[in-house]
C-alpha cells in the first residue's frame, strides 16, 4: 500500500478548486478565497484509510505550464473540477484537461468533480449520467465522478475519499472497463487465494472455508443469513457458481467482478493485500521474505506452528492416503509456486522417501528443516506462496524460531561428516535416510536429514558433507570422521581433523572398508584413534552409528575416548582372519588351564 497519497486539483479558473480545499480543512465555506491554496497535509489518523494525504491546488494565474506538468507527474491522483452551471468547464474536460493528463502521466487515475450543485444552472446542461458516461467510456483512466458543493459542504469529504481510494484501491490493475471483465493477473491472484483457502482441495469453498476466509481477510465471520444471500446471488446469476460442496472458483471470481463493477474495489484489494499482493498484483518482497536476524552462534529451526502447518499441508495433498507425495501430488502442491521447490529425482538422497522415491511425511518435514538451517529464504517463499498464516500472525516469522547453541534445548542437530570423500561417504549419507538404496558418488547429497529419538524426545539430525575450510556458524553439534584404518593417509587426515576441531566439537570416529587393495603382509598403520563403530554399506547395524551420533550431539559429555570397541578394520585383509582363530584358541586354553 502507498505510504502517502498526493491529490492534485485541476480545472478551469473559478470552478471552485480552492474553495473545495478550504471547505474540507475549515468545514465552512470561505468568505475570502485566495488565488491558490497552500499545499495541505492531512495526518494519517484522520483519514479513512489511515494514510497521510497531501492536497495540492493549481492556479493558472500563479503557475506556468512547466509547474503544471511537474505537478501532474508528481500526483498520485488528479481531480478535474468543473462547474455544473458552466458548459465550457465541462467541455474543457475532454478538449484540454484529460488529453493533457494522458500525455504527461498515462493511466494516472482521475476523478471528475462537479462543483456548485447548490446553484441553479444558467445553461441547460445534461444530467450527470449523460455528461459523464461518454467521458468515462472514452477516457478509461477516469475512476468515478462526484457532484458536490463547497458552499453547502455537500459531498466534500466524499470527493477526497474517492480520490484517496483511486490510489489505494485502483480499478485499473483489476478490471478492464473495455471488456467489462477481470484482468488476467487479477484472475491469477484470486485463483491462488481460492486455492489456498480450499483446505480439502475439492474445488469449492464450504461454509466453514468461506467463514475462515472471511475472518482471515475482514476479521469477522459471515452471519448464516448473509452467507446464504451471497450464495443465492451467485446461483441466480452464474451456472455452476455454487455446487453441493460450496462456492466454486467461477463463483468466487464472479463475486469479485460484481464488487468491482459496483465500485467496491476496496473489498477485492483487502483480500489481495491480505494474501501479499502489491498494486502491480505481484507478491510483495516483505511478504515473501520478512526481515529476520539470526545472531552469530545461533541457528534457525521450525517452530511448532511451522511444523504443524507443513504437516497439515502434507496431509492436504496426500490425497491417496499412502503416506507419501507422488509426483502428481507434488505438482499440485507446487502449482501455487512459480517453480518447483526441490529436485524430485534427487530428493531420495537427502530425506526419507518411499520405494518409488516419493517423500514421506518425515522426509517432507526434514527437507524444510534443512532449508530453515541453510536457506530460510526458500522456506519463507514456500510458506508465502502456499498461504501460511497462523492466528493473527501475518508473516512467516512465527513458523521458525532462533535457537542458541545449547544442544539440550535444540530440536535440530547439525553434524559434520568428514573424511573419505567418494563412494563410501555418499553411501554413509544416503543410508542414513534410505537404507534400502545404494547411492553412487554422483548421486551424493550435501545434506541428509531425518528424525531420530534421543531418550524419549524426537529430534532432527542433519548430516552435512562438510569441508572444514568452508565451515560456517553456527558450529556443528558433533562430527563424524570416516577413517580407513588400513590407510596411513586416512589416519593422518583424521588426526588433522581432530586437531582442527579441538575440544569444541565432539567427534565420533567411524571405520570404513578399505578403499584400496592392500598387499598380503602389508603393515597396518599404528594409530591412537578410538574407532567405536564400523560402517558397512547395506548393514542393518549401521543404525547404531546414527543413534550414537544423535546421542553425542545431544549430550557431548557422553563422548569418551577411553573406551574403544574392537575393530576388525584395525587389522587388514587376511591377517584379521588368520589372527582371530589363534586368539580364540588361546583364550579357550587359558580358561581350561585356569579352571584346572
Amino acid at each position: 500500500m502507498s505510504r502517502d497519497v498526493r491529490i492534485l486539483l485541476l480545472g478551469d479558473p473559478t470552478v471552485g478548486k480552492t474553495s473545495l480545499i478550504m471547505a474540507l480543512v475549515t468545514e465552512e465555506f470561505p468568505d475570502v478565497v485566495p488565488a491558490r491554496a497552500e499545499e495541505i497535509t492531512i495526518p494519517a489518523e484522520v483519514t479513512p484509510e489511515h494514510v497521510p494525504t497531501h492536497i495540492v491546488d493549481y492556479s493558472a494565474a500563479e503557475q506556468d505550464e512547466n509547474a503544471l506538468h511537474a505537478e501532474i507527474e508528481k500526483a498520485n491522483v488528479i481531480c478535474v473540477v468543473y462547474s455544473v452551471d458552466k458548459r465550457p468547464s465541462v467541455e474543457n474536460i475532454t478538449s484540454y484537461w484529460l488529453p493533457l493528463i494522458r500525455s504527461k502521466a498515462p493511466k494516472k487515475p482521475v476523478i471528475l468533480v462537479g462543483n456548485k450543485i447548490d446553484l441553479e444552472a444558467t445553461e441547460s446542461l445534461p444530467s450527470l449520467t449523460d455528461a459523464v458516461l461518454p467521458i468515462m467510456d472514452e477516457f478509461l483512466e477516469v475512476e468515478t465522478c462526484v457532484e458536490c458543493s463547497a458552499k453547502t459542504l455537500m459531498n466534500i469529504s466524499e470527493v477526497f475519499y474517492f480520490a484517496q481510494k483511486a490510489v489505494l484501491h485502483p480499478s485499473e490493475p483489476l478490471y478492464s472497463a473495455e471488456d467489462k471483465q477481470l484482468k488476467p493477473d487479477c484472475v491469477a491472484a484470486l485463483t491462488r487465494v481460492f486455492t489456498v483457502c480450499d483446505y480439502d482441495k475439492d474445488g469449492a469453498l464450504s461454509d466453514r472455508e468461506l467463514n475462515d476466509f472471511q475472518c482471515r481477510c475482514f476479521n469477522a465471520p459471515l452471519m448464516p443469513n448473509a452467507l446464504e444471500e451471497v450464495k443465492e446471488t451467485v446461483r441466480r446469476n452464474l451456472d455452476g457458481g455454487v455446487t453441493e460442496h460450496g462456492l466454486t472458483l467461477s463463483g468466487f471470481l464472479y463475486l469479485h467482478l460484481v464488487f468491482i463493477q459496483r465500485g467496491r474495489h476496496e473489498t477485492t484489494w483487502t483480500v489481495l493485500r491480505r494474501f501479499g499482493y502489491d498494486l502491480n498484483l505481484q507478491l510483495q518482497e516483505e511478504y515473501l521474505d520478512p526481515r529476520l536476524n539470526v545472531p552469530a552462534g545461533c541457528s534457525l529451526e521450525l517452530s511448532s506452528m511451522g511444523i504443524q502447518y507443513l504437516r497439515d499441508l502434507f496431509h492436504q495433498h496426500d490425497t491417496d492416503l499412502d503416506g507419501c507425495l507422488s509426483l502428481s501430488e507434488q505438482q499440485r502442491m507446487f502449482e501455487l509456486c512459480p517453480h518447483l521447490m526441490w529436485n524430485s529425482k534427487k530428493l531420495m538422497y537427502s530425506v526419507n522417501c518411499s520405494s518409488q522415491g516419493y517423500p514421506t511425511l518425515d522426509g517432507f518435514l526434514s527437507y524444510w528443516v534443512i532449508q530453515a538451517m541453510k536457506d530460510h529464504r526458500l522456506l519463507f517463499h514456500f510458506l508465502a506462496f502456499t498461504g501460511y498464516i497462523h492466528g493473527d500472525t501475518d508473516t512467516q516469522l512465527s513458523a521458525v524460531k532462533v535457537k542458541a547453541h545449547v544442544p539440550a534445548e535444540q530440536s535440530v542437530y547439525h553434524c559434520a561428516v568428514i573424511g573419505h570423500s567418494g563412494r563410501c561417504k555418499s553411501e554413509f549419507m544416503h543410508q542414513f535416510v534410505n537404507p534400502a538404496y545404494v547411492a553412487s558418488q554422483s548421486e551424493q547429497s550435501e545434506y541428509s536429514c531425518r528424525s531420530v529419538t534421543v531418550g524419549k524426545t524426537s529430534k532432527y539430525l542433519v548430516l552435512h558433507d562438510a569441508v572444514l575450510e568452508s565451515r560456517v556458524e553456527p558450529p556443528y553439534h558433533a562430527a563424524v570422521v570416516l577413517v580407513d584404518p588400513t590407510s596411513a593417509q586416512s589416519i593422518e587426515d583424521a588426526l588433522d581433523v581432530q586437531e582442527q576441531l579441538g575440544s569444541s566439537t565432539p567427534i565420533l570416529f567411524v571405520g570404513v572398508p578399505p578403499q584400496a587393495r592392500h598387499a598380503d603382509g602389508e603393515a597396518v598403520p599404528r594409530h591412537s584413534l578410538k574407532i567405536k563403530h564400523n560402517f558397512v554399506p547395506g548393514n542393518s547395524q549401521n543404525e547404531q552409528i546414527f543413534q550414537s551420533v544423535a546421542r553425542l550431539a545431544h549430550n557431548p559429555s557422553v563422548h569418551s575416548s577411553k573406551d574403544s570397541a574392537p575393530s576388525w578394520l584395525s587389522l587388514s585383509g587376511k591377517a584379521a582372519l588368520f589372527v582371530s582363530v589363534p586368539l580364540i584358541v588361546a583364550f579357550a586354553v587359558y580358561r581350561y588351564r585356569s579352571s584346572s
